[in-house]
């Protein structure tokens, strides 16, 4: 969101550091809040979810893990 592509963004950047469970621990626990919360806000805990899952995703293919 400040310009950079997504690969560089620091989601991408932490994937690097930690691997590819950073991003699917991030996603389960998004997963998880958005069944407490009322429609409106769990979108954005959903879409949240699918985010850290392609960057996951983008992270393996990548590094061919």
């Amino acid at each position: 969101a400040d310009g950079r592509a997504f690969m560089d963004q620091p989601i991408m950047l932490i994937q690097e550091m930690i691997g590819p469970g950073f991003g699917l621990g991030q996603a389960c626990k998004k997963l998880q809040e958005s069944q407490r919360l009322e429609w409106s806000q769990a979108q954005n805990e959903l879409l949240g979810a699918i985010v850290y899952i392609a960057a996951s995703y983008l992270h393996r293919e990548k590094n061919n893990v």
